[in-house]
């Protein structure tokens, strides 16, 4: 017991003991001055309860009672200093308060430690709606995927700091930024492997903004880059190396994906509110998509003139759809070692009441981003199916349709089996078919592509790989792909007589498409020049307006007629 004394004793704070010191001492030596004086006896009680109180709230029932018996102590030591000794009387109270402190000190003691687990508990309970709110506003104003802060975030939290920015005159640019056909990764890999390719994205951006800005998922693919104290050439700056990063081939185990990405930049103005500063910027960024993706685009005025012009076409073009306007065009392929026309091409034209003839430059992107590629490229399929069925019919047994396959429409799943279900439901002859793809379907699962085109052409559907020399030519997937025809581009054509550098191309390109046993078809041919030089190389079919514009299908027939057979001589 007295080492338990000793113990705690010493754990009393010193400022404890003179507190003890100033209650107990203080009284007590007022009997030296005098003897007679009472003011020690009669407040006796409340000094020595006054403390115990302090201490038992404080530190609990023990250093309640440790006050008391120092307290008693102190007493008796100051009291024997006086001359008239300590008198039984004294002891005897002292007895009385030593014994009334403590059991008032028990009392309290017990009520302040149920008051503390009240608080305890009331403090725990505190804490955990603290954390509970705060994982709420986490959940609130971040985005689950990314970790990245959304639209909430943006609308209401970046709004205060866009608007304080713009009193302090401090300059800002607002980014979006969107991946180039991401969907097609989706459809390929699936929406887990997706998932962590935006991780990846976001992972990115984060570390190319900071410190200072802000980067926002407004959902799927699109992110939205607040940069404050930036301007226009900073921007500019950003911009490239984000491009550049995002160049840069990206591994999952044996899978290589090559991303590609498109920004919209705007200058943020004064007098724009944050809402209307991302219009801007998403203006920007559909435009830089529309000029050829994989590019960054400051805003401009006519953008929203744009903007309008598609709105106007994806409205036309759902109409043209349902009201059946959309016309198939067809522009012959010439044989050179056969001296005759040996096929066609599909080609879609749309010539609307309002807008006018549109160029399929215009209109196909946009078929692609709104989906309804995917209605119009079966349309085509199973109009030029029947059509050439109906040429054959007349006699022109020999003649083959090409019809040209947007990689969204290629990689749905249930491509190959709607390609057979058109050729046996128009009785066609599968050879008769010939599908043009493009390098791009290729990049994002070269397997799946792959495993497509080989149950085609087993089917008997022959495979052409359209404007070849102008994506991502790669021999190491061109010669595993189940191909039987290469179409140069007629960007390669145009000056082929007089830049030997393109001359030089499309030589190694029919020498590559000899060693891997497939045909060569040059497009874009126009003059004399150009068929000459191409037959001299070995080329085995050419298509463009030196042999016949596209033409309607009407028109078509009458050309079958008198040019089925023709001579266009190289030599």
């Amino acid at each position: 017991m007295s080492n338990f004394l000793s113990i705690q004793l010493f754990k009393v704070p010193v400022k404890t003991w003179l507190f003890i010191i100033l209650f107990y001492g203080f009284p007590a030596l007022l009997d030296l001055i005098d003897f007679n004086d009472l003011y020690f006896h009669n407040i006796l009680w409340f000094l020595y309860l006054i403390p115990t109180l302090f201490l038992t709230f404080l530190h609990g029932s023990k250093y309640g009672i440790l006050s008391t018996g120092a307290g008693s102590l102190l007493f008796l030591l100051t009291e024997s200093l006086q001359p008239s000794g300590i008198v039984s009387q004294g002891l005897i109270t002292l007895a009385e308060l030593i014994l009334v402190n403590v059991l008032i000190t028990v009392i309290v003691g017990q009520l302040v430690k149920r008051n503390n687990r009240e608080l305890g508990r009331q403090k725990e309970l505190e804490r955990q709606l603290g954390e509970a709110k705060a994982d709420l506003e986490y959940i609130a104003f971040h985005d689950s995927l990314t970790g990245l802060y959304n639209l909430n975030y943006f609308s209401h939290r970046l709004t205060k700091q866009f608007e304080e920015n713009k009193i302090n005159r401090i300059p800002a640019c607002l980014m979006f930024f969107n991946l180039d056909r991401f969907k097609l990764i989706n459809d390929s890999y699936g929406h887990p492997f997706g998932d962590q390719i935006l991780k990846l994205v976001a992972e990115k951006l984060l570390s190319l903004i900071e410190p200072g800005g802000t980067a926002v998922r407004s959902g799927g693919d699109d992110f939205i880059l607040y940069l404050p104290e930036t301007l226009p050439d900073q921007a500019k700056e950003l911009a490239n190396r984000i491009l550049m990063e995002f160049s840069k081939p990206i591994h999952f185990g044996k899978i290589e994906i090559r991303l590609s990405a498109s920004i919209g930049i705007v200058n943020i103005q004064e007098e724009d509110s944050l809402e209307v500063s991302l219009q801007k910027a998403s203006s920007s960024l559909h435009f830089a998509k529309e000029t050829g993706r994989n590019k960054y685009q400051f805003y401009s005025a006519k953008f929203v003139e744009a903007a309008n012009r598609r709105l106007l076409l994806e409205q036309g073009l759902r109409k043209a759809l349902e009201e059946k306007r959309l016309k198939v065009f067809y522009q012959p392929k010439f044989d050179l070692h056969l001296n005759q026309i040996t096929g066609l091409e599909a080609l879609l034209r749309w010539n609307d009441p309002v807008l006018g003839n549109v160029s399929p430059d215009e209109f196909i992107p946009v078929a692609e981003e709104t989906g309804l590629i995917i209605p119009i490229g079966k349309w085509v399929l199973e109009e030029a199916s029947r059509q050439v069925l109906e040429w054959q019919k007349m006699g022109y047994s020999d003649l083959h349709v090409c019809v040209n396959i947007s990689s969204i429409q290629f990689l749905q799943n249930d491509f190959t089996k709607m390609i057979e279900q058109i050729i046996r439901e128009n009785s066609l002859q599968p050879q008769s078919l010939n599908l043009e793809i493009t390098e791009r379907i290729a990049l994002y699962n070269i397997e799946d592509t792959i495993q497509k085109l080989q149950h085609l052409q087993q089917f008997g559907v022959t495979i052409s790989l359209d404007d070849f020399g102008t994506g991502y030519s790669s021999l190491s997937y061109i010669k595993s792909l189940p191909i039987n025809f290469l179409k140069i581009d007629r960007s390669f054509i145009k000056d082929i007589f007089f830049n030997h550098q393109d001359a030089a191309i499309i030589r190694s390109i029919i020498s590559l498409a000899q060693s891997l046993d497939f045909k060569v078809v040059a497009e874009g041919v126009e003059t004399d020049d150009q068929l000459r030089v191409l037959g001299e190389m070995g080329c085995n079919e050419i298509q463009g307006y030196y042999i016949a514009k596209p033409m309607a299908s009407e028109d078509f027939s009458k050309f079958l007629e008198h040019n089925l057979v023709k001579h266009y001589s190289y030599q």
